[in-house]
C-alpha cells in the first residue's frame, strides 16, 4: 500500500507540473495575443467604415450599366445582371439607405421626415 500510495503522488505531482507548465505558457501567449487580437479588430472596424459609401456607389455604378444596356441588363450573358445580384445584397445588408436619410436628417433638424402610423383597432385594408 505503501508503494502504490508513493506512485500516486508521485503521479499527481507529475501532472501538476505538466498543468503548471502549460498554464504558465497560456498565460504568456495571452500577452502577445490580446494585443493581436486589439488590432485585428481596430482593423476590421475601419475597413467597415470603407464598405458603406464603396457599395453604395458600386451599385449606382451596376444600376446604370443596366439601364444602359436595356432589356440585355437583366441576362446573364452580359454579366451585369450577376454584378447587380452580388451588389445587392451589400447593399442591403447595410441597412436601406434612403430611410437612414430620413433618420439622419430628423437627428440633425429635429424634424421628422415621416409620420408613425396611428395606433387603431381598425384594419387600413
Amino acid at each position: 500500500m505503501c508503494g502504490s500510495w508513493r506512485l500516486f503522488t508521485h503521479l499527481l505531482t507529475v501532472v501538476r507540473i505538466q498543468v503548471l507548465a502549460s498554464a504558465r505558457l497560456m498565460v504568456a501567449w495571452q500577452l502577445i495575443g490580446i494585443p493581436i487580437g486589439v488590432y485585428d479588430m481596430c482593423h476590421s472596424l475601419r475597413q467597415c467604415d470603407f464598405y458603406g459609401i464603396d457599395s453604395l456607389k458600386a451599385r449606382e455604378t451596376v444600376a446604370l450599366g443596366r439601364e444602359l444596356l436595356g432589356g440585355n441588363g437583366i441576362l446573364t450573358d452580359f454579366h451585369v445582371a450577376k454584378a447587380f445580384c452580388d451588389l445587392e445584397p451589400t447593399y442591403t445588408g447595410e441597412g436601406t439607405y434612403d430611410i437612414n436619410t430620413l433618420v439622419t436628417g430628423k437627428e440633425i433638424t429635429g424634424i421628422s421626415s415621416f409620420k408613425v402610423a396611428a395606433l387603431t383597432q381598425q384594419s387600413r385594408l
